[in-house]
């Protein structure tokens, strides 16, 4: 075990990537986070190809900064179970620590039985606030699950043996502005797809508010974002100042185009822990966003009014399809008008501060992880 303490206790870390751009690699690098503080050492083992820039390093795989540590991570994209088998019986971790949705969890515990330990297995379930009854039921054979929000706990109640609740929490000041030279958006998600452009696409189509899609690195989705924003007559591009599609962008690159737009558009058709709008949030985004279980819980638990919450949500049509994961389909022509009201609403800066201020009593994932263990 190179390059690690003999006397710490090892926790395998599996996700997509910690490298990736977004909310899961916020997620992954702040469980880890957790970890070290509690003295143990966190080893990632990714099941998603690494980031062509980072090169590999003897010893510890692709490397991983965690608040100014580096930390291994071993990417098996082809063989993810195999993987985490060997590690599991290489570096006899404590814990085993999966992050993401049923594949992660259901991986992880399959890794577990072939290698005939007990090493404790806890899941971040990081999907849909309603997750599918096949979900619940292998949530049985973790040892604890932590979700975002305790509308998604409630759902885990009575199926896990253990389930933490958390919520997000960020810290800077806020910064409730409008610019005087037009409307502009942001608006994106983990990919084109799950992030249901095609319904933020049709309530923008021919408005003159201006949107930059920003999207995920690994997982751009079925289409190509700019030429669907022409055969979608939405308006990406102003003057001399380029807006557009970003692929891949950390959360600081991501929140330079924050601080230049006035609302972010949240429309996925699920939603997890609601990282990226916060962020937004305290660049001085207004939200509009889609209702769903975990939005409105967002928005209630930071005390904004049902006259501010009602103003900027949209209502959805809910699916299970094929007996999965609850999905949220909102309404364009409803985020339309919405979307034309923001320039009236009388309040959009006590909704944004409002948002900004209840999110400090709020607790983090750092401490809910020092529960957990």
């Amino acid at each position: 075990m190179e390059g690690y303490s003999s006397h710490m206790s090892i926790v395998l870390i599996f996700c997509r990537s910690p490298h990736v751009a977004g909310t899961i690699g916020e997620v992954c690098r702040e469980v880890a986070a957790g970890i070290m503080s509690m003295g143990m050492e966190p080893v990632f083992v990714s099941s998603c190809e690494p980031i062509s820039y980072i090169e590999p390093v003897d010893g510890i795989g692709y490397p991983v900064s965690v608040d100014g540590k580096i930390l291994a991570c071993f990417c098996s994209p082809d063989n993810t179970i195999i993987a985490l088998y060997e590690h599991i019986i290489n570096y006899k971790p404590s814990h085993i620590f999966s992050i993401g949705e049923r594949v992660e969890m259901e991986l992880a515990s399959a890794a577990l039985q072939v290698a005939g330990t007990s090493v404790l297995h806890y899941h971040l379930w990081i999907g849909s606030s309603s997750p599918s009854s096949s979900v619940l039921e292998s949530s049985g054979r973790t040892d604890a699950i932590m979700c975002f929000g305790k509308s998604t706990a409630l759902s885990f109640k009575n199926h896990a043996k253990r389930v933490v609740a958390t919520e997000v929490r960020r810290h800077g000041d806020i910064e409730p502005r409008y610019r005087s030279r037009g409307m502009v958006a942001m608006t994106g998600g983990p990919s084109n797809d799950s992030a249901n452009l095609l319904c933020v696409a049709d309530a923008l189509s021919g408005s003159n508010i201006l949107v930059n899609f920003v999207t995920n690195l690994y997982e751009q989705g079925d289409y190509d974002v700019r030429t669907f924003c022409e055969s979608m007559n939405v308006n990406s591009s102003y003057g001399e100042e380029p807006l557009g599609t970003f692929y891949g962008l950390d959360n600081d690159a991501a929140m330079k185009i924050a601080h230049y737009s006035d609302i972010v558009i949240d429309m996925s058709i699920k939603q997890a822990s609601c990282l990226a709008v916060d962020s937004c949030v305290r660049a001085g985004c207004l939200p509009i966003l889609c209702r769903t279980p975990r939005h409105m819980e967002f928005l209630t638990v930071r005390g904004l009014a049902k006259e501010h919450i009602d103003a900027i949500t949209v209502p959805c049509a809910q699916f299970r399809p094929g007996g999965g994961d609850c999905i949220w389909i909102a309404d364009p022509e409803i985020l339309k008008e919405k979307l034309n009201s923001v320039k009236v609403i009388s309040f959009v800066d006590s909704i944004i501060r409002t948002l900004g201020c209840g999110s400090d009593s709020l607790p983090t994932l750092r401490q809910e992880i020092n529960k957990i263990f």
